[in-house]
């Protein structure tokens, strides 16, 4: 760790660091204080009963029980010691004769930067129970210190390491010194009988998460212990096969704040509440993972415990020669990401199908981890509908921190039904502190390209087939295997793995998969389909799908099943049973997510190659499933969703195949009637293939309009899907056409919220409809209460539906709001509406929420639009709220979003607390090289320092832009705030940034400060003007017949004008000056006027 004074390699020699080390599992007394400091370090202030100082880095059992860097830059060395009597002599001369050695081979120069520590539960020490104090009998401590130091030393003790130089260094001296950096802390050690207790200084630290809020309430103390714990035994990665730390020699990872982040991640308040939760894999959780029993690493899916060890004849897993290459473009992509936030960057693995994409991708990844330079989010699920793609991109978002990178880890994100390009366009406009690395099949990157072009795409990375020395290794690992046909032959890798493992070449391989469903029967490929075994009619339709890139719906799966069984419940148990085959597990159930899990999941093969390998060498190959599907379907019609993605894949795989089928199955759900079908999973199934541009068959158009003309509860799904359906010159006759009216009075619009909000919008031509449906959402929220609205939906009609119809719920709305204590969005939403509330009711709203904010320490978005309502407030409670606001910014340094909208209120404040407050933010901004929002609205405050402190932030500022010439906002900001206070340095800014601009209009933001600033100009200057005047005057010719140039046509662009030829035709201007300038007036009024004449805008003064 850089910082950290003491030789590390002699520190490798002492037998008592390595005993220590070793005795790691039974310091429970020590790791317990060790657990206190972490969350001292993670909370960022001193914790009560710990110690002065904040940790920000701290490392376990090396040169002292803890090791630490502190914020302030010193260095703190602890020894834990328990038991009694350590008052005694004799036991404190051995205490500072573990420190000696750290003392001595510390240089000179650092030796100010020592804090020794003892931390004991000997009651003698009572007193210092919450700071430490100094020792006491010197004299008689020194005297046993002498001692010791000056007895024979044993050939390769301890001593005998360090004696010399004690000697010479003069003992006296060092005992004097180490006594001086020398206190000591009581921690009471009361372990109850129960095992499963807490050591106080444990009980502490969650008292202490508790109090600074970073746990959601009810958590269990115990598993938040536990999890901390697990910090503790950070080691390097290159352990050696099995895991096996090698305690001797390895030093100890350091454990820095974010770490202590990552772990207590699942404990968190935003995350425990939410419906999506998205692990984090950090250093951690990967060395847990070398803890597992290890298993055979052959034709299933890649799991992270299957690379952590890297190359591994024990699991036969090899590291392909590729990854360093991988790894490396990965960590410039991943440093960059920290020092520039720009469009979301992602690296794509692009390979054929069993080239091995998705375990090199989880394998760099975890190198990557190990190494320290990001924590990893595994991501490999499908997104399901756009309320998720919300859900996941607010999830990615809450995980930024602005010292550590996070690399997203996706498998397969591209395909015509994929959501995963909407949820990366989303993130990518919020320039995250993130990488992407993504798996995908060759095709579907040039198919899908398209869909990327909001990120910053890496070049992506080839999977190709295994090469010769990676072919001698697997071969290696596997002694049994055919060396010569392992060598020569050229399949990919999941082949390749397969054939080594089983020395069996690969198409009878996938032979005895179909042989073994059918125990150990060879079937015919002309057997008739009826007469398989259930087994293996299960895998036919599973592959099915799957070699297609599809997956196999599991509802579908057990209706298609059902005539081999007596009832649905059989085939259920009979599927649970069927596990694995042939060494290798045959099927893969994922399963739905919480809100989706009425789908009931869907089946894959261990891998597409497989499937499609299985699929070419099939029994019963001629046997037509088309109609059997259709009919199985129907058994299920809640799957609708992935029966539709399934459809879509095999039309995406072979459009021709595909057809007969989408066309079965379209003529089953059309004549199905809504006992059997409800119109909801008839529309579901259309709105995906319409989304994925599958040819819709004919007789859905048909059913939707039957369906309408039921006027039940869900026809106007049917009603809004035939609008959707309809193409872009259709879509306004038909809005017209179709029979709202008549549907409405009938509507259960919260079946299919998203679909009703969908609707609401498309009907923005029909005012009076329009207004009529929002009625009926409010009539049916009156009649439920708010019972079944979802946050999403009660959100969006507080905004769309109408203010008057909001206040006259203010009731229900805020009983809703009482239910929902997690929600934020509709809280937001509604303050919107404050100000139409009566007195009484808004005060009462405003202290709900004053309410909520202390209970919710970690929320941003309501804390921040509470700010505009301050004034709402009394003077003494409007006082109060700012020192919360305050205080929350202070232990919240990760938040940029209150802490910009907060500046805006700090004139409430006494000029003394400003400055207090102010200075704070500056702080903050130099440990935010990054952020431009907050930069950019502090400058509307720097007038309140003195002359010389502004002079110096300018400056800051001027460095900044010079590292950050791609930034507007804070350049911008800036030239406001100079022309404000006609600061000297004005000019020196508009000369940067004419130099910077161009002619994009990402540039037009400065260029109009410019525009504004130039007007204070004086005749000195004049030459800066016109540099002004001729940039504009080239936008002008470059846009034409674009509006967007109409930014500059305002009243100072006039302004401007005139003052330029005011300057030219003064006396104090040179006449080369003169000239120089009318010419730039003249080209630039002809310029106004050209692009004026071609935006069609009349051509006048």
């Amino acid at each position: 760790m850089k910082g950290f004074p003491i030789d590390l390699d002699r520190l490798k020699g002492l037998a008592a660091t390595r005993g220590g080390r070793v005795a790691l599992a039974g310091f429970e007394y020590q790791r317990a204080f060790a657990t206190l400091r972490m969350v001292s370090m993670l909370i960022g202030h001193v914790v009560k009963g710990s110690s002065t100082q904040i940790p920000a880095w701290i490392r376990y059992e090396w040169a002292e029980d803890i090791d630490e860097l502190d914020t302030n830059g010193g260095v703190t060395l602890w020894q834990c010691k328990q038991g009694n009597d350590w008052t005694e002599p004799a036991k404190l001369a051995k205490v500072f004769s573990g420190f000696a050695p750290k003392w001595l081979w510390t240089a000179d120069t650092q030796r100010e930067r020592l804090n020794l520590r003892l931390v004991t539960n000997d009651v003698a020490y009572a007193e210092f129970r919450d700071l430490p104090g100094a020792l006491k009998k010197k004299t008689e401590v020194y005297a046993h210190f002498l001692n010791a130091v000056r007895e024979t030393a044993g050939k390769g003790s301890d001593l005998a390491q360090w004696q010399d130089e004690a000697q010479a260094f003069g003992l006296r001296k060092l005992f004097n010194e180490m006594w001086s950096a020398t206190q000591v802390l009581f921690v009471p050690d009361e372990a109850a009988a129960s095992t499963a207790a807490l050591w106080p200084a444990e009980d502490d630290a969650v008292n202490a998460l508790a109090r600074a809020h970073w746990l959601a309430p009810d958590q269990n103390p115990q598993d938040v212990i536990h999890c901390l714990h697990a910090l503790l035994g950070l080691a390097p990665s290159n352990t050696g096969l099995g895991g096996q730390i090698d305690r001797l020699t390895t030093t100890p990872l350091g454990i820095r704040p974010i770490d202590v982040n990552d772990r207590l991640d699942p404990f968190r308040r935003e995350h425990v509440s939410s419906s999506l939760f998205l692990p984090l894999i950090d250093r951690t959780a990967l060395q847990q993972l070398r803890k597992l029993p290890q298993k055979r690493y052959v034709a299933r899916r890649p799991e992270w415990k299957d690379v952590v060890h890297g190359s591994d004849a024990t699991i036969g897993f090899f590291e392909r020669s590729i990854t360093s290459d991988v790894v490396d473009g990965l960590r410039n992509a991943l440093n960059d990401c920290l020092q520039s936030q720009e469009k979301l960057r992602l690296q794509l693995l692009v390979g054929a199908p069993g080239s091995g994409k998705s375990t090199l991708a989880i394998r760099a990844a975890a190198q990557l981890v190990d190494e320290g330079v990001c924590t990893a989010i595994d991501a490999r699920f499908a997104v399901n509908d756009e309320e998720e793609v919300l859900a996941v991109v607010a999830t990615l978002q809450g995980r930024q921190d602005p010292k550590r990178a996070l690399l997203l880890v996706l498998d397969d994100p591209l395909g015509v039904a994929s959501l995963w390009p909407r949820v990366l366009d989303k993130l990518s406009k919020l320039r995250p502190r993130m990488v992407v690395l993504a798996a995908t099949p060759e095709f579907l990157l040039d198919r899908y390209s398209q869909q990327l072009s909001s990120l910053r795409l890496l070049p992506p990375r080839r999977v190709e087939r295994p090469d010769c020395s990676e072919r001698l290794t697997l071969a290696r690992f596997y002694p049994k295997s055919d060396m010569t046909e392992l060598s020569s032959g050229n399949e990919e890798l999941l082949v390749l793995t397969m054939l080594a493992a089983t020395n069996t070449p690969f198409d009878e391989i996938i032979d005895g998969l179909w042989d073994n469903l059918a125990e150990g029967a060879r079937l015919p490929r002309t057997v008739l389909g009826r007469e398989l075994p259930w087994q293996v009619a299960a895998l036919w339709l599973v592959v099915f799908f799957n070699r297609a890139y599809g997956a196999c719906p599991l509802l579908l799966l057990k209706a298609f099943l059902a005539p081999w069984f007596r009832d649905d419940e059989e085939v259920g148990e009979r599927l649970a049973q069927m596990k694995s085959a042939h060494g290798w597990g045959v099927f893969q159930i994922e399963e739905s997510p919480a809100s989706f899990a009425s789908q009931g999941g869907v089946v894959r093969t261990m891998h597409t190659l497989v499937a499609q390998a299985a699929w070419d060498r099939r029994p019963a190959a001629s046997w037509s499933v088309t109609e059997s599907i259709a009919k199985a379907s129907l058994r299920f019609p809640m799957a609708a969703r992935p029966l539709a993605q399934a459809l879509v894949a095999l039309h995406e795989f072979s459009a021709a195949e595909a057809k007969p089928l989408l066309t079965a199955v379209a003529n089953a759900w059309c004549a199905a009637d809504v006992v059997t079908l409800e119109t909801r999973y008839l529309c579901e199934l259309c709105w995906i293939w319409k989304r994925s541009a599958v040819p819709m068959p004919p007789c859905i158009n048909g059913a939707l309009l039957h369906r309408i003309a039921l006027n039940d509860e869900q026809s106007w799904l049917a009603a809004y899907h035939v609008l959707y359906l309809g193409s872009t010159t259709q879509v306004r006759s038909l809005s017209h056409a179709l029979p709202y009216r008549d549907v409405l009075d009938s509507a259960d619009f919260f079946i299919e919220q998203s679909r009703a909000m969908a609707l609401c919008s498309a009907l923005v031509d029909q005012p009076t409809l329009q207004a009529r449906l929002l009625d009926h959402i409010w009539c049916a929220f009156d009649d439920t209460k708010g019972a079944r609205i979802s946050s999403n939906f009660l959100n969006w009609m507080m905004i769309h539906g109408g203010a008057w119809s909001v206040v006259s719920r203010k009731d229900v709305i805020r009983a809703w709001i009482a239910q929902h204590p997690d929600d934020t969005h509709v809280r937001v939403a509604f303050m919107m509406h404050l100000k139409r509330l009566t007195p009484a009711d808004c005060t009462a709203t405003l202290n709900d929420l004053r309410r909520w904010l202390a209970e919710h320490p970690e929320d941003m978005d309501v804390r921040n639009s509470f700010l505009a309502h301050l004034g709402k407030f009394s003077e003494i409670d409007q006082a109060a709220i700012l020192d919360d606001y305050v205080s929350w910014l202070a232990v919240h340094p990760n938040d940029s979003n209150v802490r910009n909208g907060f500046l805006k209120h700090i004139d409430k404040l006494s000029v003394a607390e400003q400055i207090l407050v102010l200075d704070a933010y500056w702080e903050w901004l130099a440990d935010h090289p990054e952020d431009t929002n907050v930069r950019a609205a502090f400058l509307s405050h720097v007038h309140k320092f003195s002359e010389e402190k502004q002079a110096f932030i300018f400056s800051e500022y001027s460095e900044w832009l010079t590292r950050h010439s791609d930034d507007t906002n804070v350049r911008s900001a800036l030239l406001k705030c100079l022309h404000q206070h006609a600061h000297h340095t004005l000019p020196k800014v508009i000369e940067q940034t004419l130099t910077g601009l161009s002619y994009e209009t990402r540039d037009f933001h400065p260029a109009g400060a410019v525009l504004l600033a130039v007007g204070g100009l004086g005749v000195e200057h004049l030459q800066l003007i016109v540099r002004w005047l001729q940039w504009l005057a080239q936008v002008l010719e470059r846009y034409k017949g674009i509006k967007s140039a109409a930014f500059f046509m305002r009243g100072s662009l006039t302004n401007v004008l005139e003052q330029a030829r005011g300057h030219a035709q003064s006396d104090e201007c040179p006449e080369h000056d003169r000239v120089y300038a009318l010419q730039a007036i003249e080209h630039l009024e002809n310029s106004i006027r050209q692009w004026r004449e071609s935006v069609g805008r009349p051509v006048t003064a």
